[in-house]
């Protein structure tokens, strides 16, 4: 019922509160990614965050200029939007700003969550507990191959390959002993990596190619493996000729009976890592103080996934810390914002619980599990993006509180609230359904 100038005046000064304190919770949740050691989430967030603030800007400048530019035009609604948002806005607001009328969706919405306020908290809660507790233990993947469409040449090349030979020959584990003054070329070395290639025949490993064992399989004696270890091209691939380590490193490459990408393929790895520290640290022994490094898909997933475990737990405690403080200094009600933190934890564990049944039941028994990415961005969104909806709420409650009491104001709240954050919701989810 005002003037167009003084409605958008009134309305920017009306959200800019929650909007900025919105945005800055996605924001700073983003800005958090930042601490992590992995490059693709340290790299994004802040990226990602930067991009919100030129949007938030955007919001309080471009749009209302838009809308004044736009004029009347901009009171159109469909019918639909018009029912899910309680009906006109003389019927939502009323023209002297008393409470909404029982007509529409929302009002309805806010009469029975008034009327039966435990119940439905206790029935939604016990639909989205048995997803819940499966949220803490969901299968992560990192098998890279498995993301792409199976029309791709390098997946029907891998497909091919694990048909026609051992899965294991796609990546081998690949060790690099460095030991100072290691004279492999001696025939002390040469027996030295010998006993090595020996010992490296762990549970999980079906053949060691080394010096003495160019082919795999155990090291031969007699003239047909002496032939093969001085061959030119073996020594090439096994010692190092870089004249600053010429004689102190040799090589090995581990043949697994597991998929290179899987996490039986890291556990074997670890096996190996432990035997070879044993060694390393036997005095008097051959190998007492030599370094042992590795390479390989395996050894880059198993890295790989130390690192994203470590930033899963340091990202999401320093979101919830960055997100509760924004919200205390907004709300200045800490019980209330507790409630609002533990409100979305329980949402994305329930959220991820059910993404997992999801694909489980959509995949059968080729399914591997989510994506390593997942866990952490989904986290981020849904506790930083979600608390956005409880700010909206959250801050509308306590303005019509002023007027209308505690539980009038919670009505009006809801009303006047609920065909937003739905459409937030839905806007949101779209963006995301595109990408499928």
């Amino acid at each position: 019922g005002k003037p167009r100038d003084q409605a958008l005046s009134d309305s920017l000064a009306g959200v800019g509160e929650a909007l900025a304190a919105s945005a800055f919770t996605t924001i700073i949740g983003l800005g958090t990614m930042y601490f992590a050691q992995f490059g693709k989430f340290r790299n994004s967030g802040p990226t990602i965050g930067l991009c919100l603030f030129v949007t938030l800007l955007a919001c309080v400048t471009l749009a209302p200029a838009l809308l004044r530019a736009i004029g009347g035009m901009v009171h159109w609604r469909l019918p639909l939007v018009g029912r899910l948002a309680g009906g006109s806005n003389e019927q939502a607001t009323g023209s002297a700003g008393e409470a909404a009328d029982s007509s529409g969706f929302w009002p309805r919405v806010a009469d029975l969550i008034l009327a039966r306020p435990w119940a439905i908290l206790t029935g939604c809660t016990l639909v989205m507990l048995p997803f819940f507790f499966l949220g803490f233990n969901v299968s992560i993947t990192y098998d890279l191959i498995s993301e792409l469409g199976d029309n791709v040449s390098s997946k029907k090349g891998a497909a091919l390959l694990r048909r026609h030979f051992d899965v294991g020959q796609s990546g081998p584990i690949v060790v690099l002993a460095h030991k100072q003054n290691g004279d492999f070329d001696s025939a002390e070395g040469i027996q030295a990596i010998r006993d090595l290639t020996n010992s490296m025949y762990l549970e999980g490993i079906e053949s060691v190619r080394s010096l003495v064992a160019p082919v795999g399989g155990k090291p031969k004696g007699g003239t047909a493996g002496l032939l093969a270890q001085n061959h030119r091209i073996t020594r090439e691939i096994y010692l190092s000729k870089e004249p600053a380590l010429d004689g102190d490193v040799a090589r090995l490459e581990l043949v697994m009976g597991h998929d290179p990408f899987s996490l039986d393929a890291i556990q074997v790895l670890e096996d190996v890592s432990d035997r070879l520290d044993e060694m390393s640290a036997t005095a008097g022994s051959y190998w007492d103080g030599a370094e042992f490094v590795f390479t390989g898909t395996t050894a880059a997933i198993r890295d790989l996934r130390q690192v994203t475990t470590s930033d899963n737990t340091r990202i999401q405690r320093l979101v919830v810390l960055a997100v509760l403080i924004i919200l205390l200094i907004l709300l200045k009600r800490p019980a209330v914002c507790i409630y609002l933190i533990l409100s979305v934890l329980f949402s994305y564990y329930a959220t991820i619980g059910a993404t997992e049944l999801w694909f489980q039941s959509a995949y059968g028994d080729t399914y591997e599990g989510l994506d390593w990415k997942v866990p952490l961005f989904l986290f981020v969104i849904l506790v930083a993006i979600g608390q956005d909806y409880n700010i909206y709420l959250a801050t509308r409650v306590f303005e019509e509180q002023k007027e209308h009491g505690m539980f009038g104001g919670l009505r009006q709240a809801i009303v006047q609230t609920g065909g937003i954050i739905t459409s937030c919701g839905v806007i949101m989810a779209g963006t995301f359904l595109s990408m499928m």
